[in-house]
């Protein structure tokens, strides 16, 4: 499973345009108090390669936490499994998973209604006007009716987001975990996972059980013992509400010491060219 390049679009804040004279980068939104966008340099870049370079950078500086994964390795030629811990890319922060989350919500509340009720949700021309149905509809719903309702759409989301991490963890090199191979059956359920922390969610202690949870909220797909999912997304993302901060903050540490060995003369040569392609190199 892929991400779509529409998934992709909707998640990204800024865009690459042709210009006269080259590429810039481009916040889709003008920012507060302005009419208009405006690039994020002055000067076009020659090529469209070098502005994707200033994309990755503008990404790389969005200081919003992410989480960590949990990854299988195997070691010494397949001949045993090990687990690592690695940071999530920055695609999957918390504020993108919310948007995403939200999006999936909408999108399967209009699926169900449609299906369950035809005819209650009549065609608009604004996303704003069909959740003003929606929510007219849901309001003359009795309350188990609702509850019901509600628990639906939101398994539908739920399971929706679960296969865009999924999508996300086993497509980036960094994040995806090794399956056996050498004519070993394929163990599925040796994935790739996505963990939240406390950096996250700082609030996560304000629920005090699973039901006081919103719907719409992230937080409840990640306490979600999902027993009902089924397929590959099940269990791609969790919550660590143990170990979660010591570990991000471990991994910090680490990515910290190689940017700085990148911008040594005399150490850089030592580091392992791949890892500095993938180690912390934003959402594209």
């Amino acid at each position: 499973m892929y991400i779509t390049e529409e998934e992709f679009i909707k998640i990204i804040d800024e865009e690459i345009r042709k210009v006269k004279g080259g590429w810039k980068v481009y916040p889709k939104k003008p920012r507060k108090g302005n009419k208009r966008r405006e690039a994020l340099s002055k000067k076009p870049h020659k090529t469209y390669k070098a502005a994707l370079s200033q994309l990755r950078a503008v990404e790389r500086s969005k200081s919003i936490s992410e989480g960590y994964v949990k990854k299988n390795v195997f070691k010494d030629n397949d001949t045993y499994l090990s687990i690592e811990n690695v940071k999530a890319p920055q695609i999957l922060n918390i504020d993108n998973l919310r948007s995403i989350m939200n999006q999936y919500y909408d999108e399967s509340s209009k699926e169900i209604i449609n299906r369950k009720y035809p005819g209650m949700i009549g065609k608009t021309k604004t996303t704003f006007a069909m959740n003003k149905q929606i929510q007219n509809f849901m309001n003359n719903l009795e309350s188990d009716d609702l509850y019901n309702l509600q628990e639906e759409i939101y398994k539908d989301a739920r399971n929706k987001l679960l296969s865009f991490i999924y999508s996300v963890l086993e497509s980036n090199p960094q994040t995806k975990s090794d399956y056996p191979t050498s004519g070993k059956i394929t163990d599925a359920t040796k994935k790739s996972k996505l963990f939240l922390t406390r950096n996250d969610i700082p609030d996560v202690d304000m629920f005090n059980n699973f039901e006081q949870i919103p719907f719409r909220s992230v937080l409840r797909v990640a306490l979600d013992p999902q027993e009902d999912v089924m397929g590959i997304q099940k269990n791609a993302m969790s919550f660590d509400l143990l170990n979660g901060e010591s570990i991000e903050a471990q991994l910090d540490a680490y990515v910290d010491q190689i940017n700085l060995d990148k911008t040594d003369p005399k150490i850089g040569d030592d580091i392992n060219k791949q890892l500095i392609q993938y180690m912390n190199t934003g959402v594209v």
